[in-house]
């Protein structure tokens, strides 16, 4: 899903950059975060993930992970010694265990969605190419 290239926006006069990633983006960047019920290990889960995702360019990764029962994976910044929503080249995915894991998530997901604007779509694109307009 994040793969996928946006090519269906109407251009606009005036233009925001959005800076997630540790990069600059022309539109708001699509954000993917897990959400489970349960996981039996929070570490090893996470351990999983992050082998299976470094190689990945930083904005294609899984942003943030919710697992209720245990708690939240998500971008630790050991040179600010602080935890964001979204990674960035430097970050490594961290883990937060907490009773409290749905409010942890929210308020680091809003954090970031809170922020995003989206310039008109033109419907258009989708459409198969037997259509003429």
């Amino acid at each position: 899903m994040k793969k996928l290239k946006r090519y269906a926006y109407l251009p606009q006069s005036l233009t925001a950059v959005f800076n997630l990633y540790g990069q600059s983006f022309p539109h708001f960047p699509t954000v993917y975060s897990l959400f489970a019920f349960e996981v039996e290990n929070l570490e090893s889960f996470g351990s999983a993930l992050g082998e299976s995702t470094i190689l990945d360019p930083v904005d294609q990764r899984v942003d943030m992970a919710c697992l209720l029962n245990k708690g939240v994976l998500l971008s630790a910044d050991q040179a600010a010694d602080r935890y964001t929503p979204t990674p960035t080249p430097s970050n490594l995915l961290g883990i937060y265990n907490t009773d409290n894991a749905l409010m942890l998530w929210y308020i680091l997901l809003y954090q970031v969605l809170l922020q995003a604007e989206q310039p008109p779509i033109d419907m258009s694109q989708y459409l198969r190419r037997d259509f003429a307009f």
